[in-house]
């Protein structure tokens, strides 16, 4: 009989264990749980507050996100689900247009920088295209960096003119 209670107690016992256990991996679990929320509220507020324009597109030339520099300067807003192409947003265009960062970045899956005046937008920029892979190193779209640089092309142009 006295073995039946041991056993008993032993059990009562790695129960208790467990039920701590249990309490410390959903704890444990809480703490992950916001350090996760915290990190893509720290990643959103460091993609937003970047002056230059980031924008990802898929392979369809869709742009699927875009951070507010982007939205306040091609007119977009994500909030409503709306589907941009990335040509007409950049260019102008109804199609990409002969030397487009994108196309070069998603025919090679390698980087591509380019400067250029961009009529639409009436500057110069200077375009990064940068290929995104998933975990299987499929290319799946890119993410494009835009950076206005018209008022270091007038001092390049000023310095030249200075030379001649």
């Amino acid at each position: 009989m006295k073995e039946n209670d041991k056993t008993k107690e032993q059990l009562i016992l790695e129960l208790k264990d467990l039920r701590k256990r249990i309490t410390e991996l959903e704890s444990d679990h809480r703490r992950a749980g916001e350090l996760i929320r915290q990190s893509i509220h720290n990643w959103e507020d460091t993609f937003n507050n970047i002056t230059d324009m980031i924008t990802i597109h898929d392979k369809d030339y869709n742009i699927i996100h875009a951070n507010k520099s982007a939205e306040k300067i091609l007119g977009l807003s994500f909030f409503n689900n709306e589907k941009a192409k990335c040509y007409r947003q950049y260019h102008g265009e109804s199609s990409p247009p002969r030397g487009c960062p994108s196309c070069e970045c998603l025919k090679t899956g390698e980087p591509v920088v380019f400067e250029r005046f961009e009529p639409h937008l009436n500057r110069f920029v200077e375009i990064r295209a940068m290929p995104q892979f998933d975990n299987s190193k499929k290319l799946i779209g890119l993410i494009h960096i835009v950076r206005y640089i018209s008022e270091r092309k007038q001092i390049e142009e000023a310095l030249r003119e200075a030379h001649d």
